[in-house]
């Protein structure tokens, strides 16, 4: 499987008639990102990740049909990472079984866990981040949101702008500032460690 995930190609059976790939492309395609960073955190070597990455899909869609995607309760990424973290321990197991060593499956089991609480955090900032745009004044929100989505340098984009570059450059500079704060005090207010 190509590292970005552009499809499930090469898993056998998937393109069979009366399947639910396209449910599985679009769960698989949301979780891609997160299993990918767990396979290169708890393996390391692209071409070992890649296989695992292989592996894994092809285990996820064979028990596809026993994933209950109706069923709120049933987290898909949560399902697919732990799939992929027995996949990289089995690797490991192997690797220790032929005398080249490797990790112990508790440190791959805290490395996942690392991993996970990483990802949430990163949710909750990002939650926090939306809410604290939407506190902003609309010219501060436009301003901001007009840089970050620039397809050209800031320089250039503040000269069509009318502005010059170091007043967009504080500009910026200073809502960077002023959300950043308002993440932390969000996330405070929340009980996490900013």
């Amino acid at each position: 499987m190509d590292s970005t995930f552009a499809g499930i190609d090469g898993i056998p059976g998937v393109d069979a008639p009366g399947n639910d790939a396209s449910e599985f492309v679009r769960l698989y395609s949301d979780a891609f990102g997160r299993v990918r960073g767990l396979v290169y955190a708890m393996v390391g070597n692209r071409d070992d990740a890649e296989d695992i990455l292989q592996e894994s899909s092809v285990v996820m869609w064979q028990k596809f049909a026993s994933f209950e995607s109706d069923d709120p309760a049933r987290d898909f990424p949560r399902w697919a990472v732990t799939i992929t973290a027995n996949h990289c321990k089995n690797f490991y197991r192997r690797r220790r079984d032929r005398g080249v060593g490797g990790l112990s499956d508790e440190t791959l089991s805290r490395i996942a866990r690392v991993q996970d609480g990483a990802r949430e955090l990163l949710e909750l900032r990002a939650d926090h981040l939306r809410i604290c745009l939407q506190k902003l004044s609309r010219s501060d929100r436009v301003f901001f949101e007009g840089c970050v989505t620039r397809d050209d340098n800031l320089k250039n984009w503040a000269a069509n702008k009318g502005l010059t570059a170091n007043a967009a450059y504080s500009r910026l500079s200073r809502l960077r500032g002023k959300l950043h704060q308002c993440v932390e005090r969000g996330l405070r207010r929340e009980g996490h460690d900013a």
